[in-house]
């Protein structure tokens, strides 16, 4: 029912290693409107050093994202530094940078005034590409849709801008670029909506909406188990 699949949606949530205190708050004033449910927010100290040990995780992901965008897989350090607070790099581009070196590497390209680049090493590019190919396995982009399609189903409209949605996405597990390479694939699950309210700048708000209730995703593990 609709009270066990928050606690199993909470239960993931709040089991994510990555998720920051900071989130937690914002999320908690971003989601208030649209789900039709009070969460009680815990501290847990396991959570909380396993959270202080990560911190850094999601603009680290983010600056090689940011790096293999890029037709060289490198950038100009000079480009990076002004994206730190779009990163939400914690410290300067280069000190950020210098702390993952076997993440990071920093070169300077073979032509006269060069300026410093940036590059991954070997090792994370090789870790990236294994990362690729396991996020294109079927099964696990279908558990991805259907983590996404459990959010939406604790809302009161079953429906939620693309702002809030992206306050979830790294802790939901799903790709930097899911709006192109996920959503398409599952027609029968999403669509994509205007919210019926406009942003700051007066421009209509998108979202995205459940196609219909999905009773099978309304089960919760341990319901299963006692079937």
């Amino acid at each position: 029912g609709h009270g066990a699949l928050f606690t199993e949606v909470t239960t993931m949530v709040r089991l994510t290693t990555t998720i920051t205190t900071v989130i937690h708050h914002h999320l908690r004033r971003q989601i208030r409107t649209f789900v039709n449910a009070s969460v009680k927010w815990v501290r847990d100290p396991y959570l909380d050093t396993a959270v202080e040990k990560e911190k850094n995780l999601q603009p680290l992901l983010s600056l090689k994202n940011l790096i293999l965008s890029h037709p060289s897989k490198s950038l100009p350090l000079r480009t990076i530094s002004p994206l730190k607070p779009q990163l939400n790099l914690p410290t300067t581009a280069l000190k950020f940078i210098q702390s993952y070196p076997f993440v990071f590497k920093t070169f300077r390209p073979p032509v006269p005034l060069s300026t410093l680049h940036v590059k991954l090493t070997p090792n994370a590019e090789s870790l990236h590409n294994d990362e690729t190919l396991f996020l294109n396995l079927s099964h696990y982009r279908k558990d991805l849709a259907q983590r996404l399609a459990k959010l939406l189903m604790l809302t009161r409209a079953k429906k939620l801008p693309f702002y809030v949605i992206d306050r979830f996405k790294f802790d939901l597990g799903l790709p930097h670029d899911y709006l192109l390479s996920l959503l398409p694939e599952f027609p029968e699950y999403f669509q994509i909506c205007q919210m019926g309210f406009k942003d700051s700048d007066g421009c209509e708000v998108f979202g995205l909406e459940l196609v219909k209730w999905r009773e099978d995703l309304a089960v919760s593990l341990m319901e299963k188990r006692g079937e």
